[in-house]
């Protein structure tokens, strides 16, 4: 079996993948807040290209997405 063959569904995946719009830094931050906040109890706030995420035992971080 030849695993670089895709199957119908990977290739029509991958074709939506490919045929996307370009996403922006804050757009993708919004869909990562729903994962951090489904992992960890925290507060989050949202700036521009930014996420700060604080955690209730007193740690803060931030987290700062740029397209390269």
């Amino acid at each position: 079996m030849n695993k670089n063959r895709k199957s119908p569904e990977e290739r029509l995946e991958l074709i939506y993948a490919i045929t996307e719009g370009k996403i922006k830094a804050e757009s993708l931050l919004q869909e990562i807040i729903l994962l951090l906040e489904d992992y960890f109890i925290c507060k989050t706030e949202l700036s521009g290209d930014t996420l700060k995420l604080s955690l209730y035992n007193g740690q803060n971080f931030a987290l700062k997405i740029s397209e390269t």
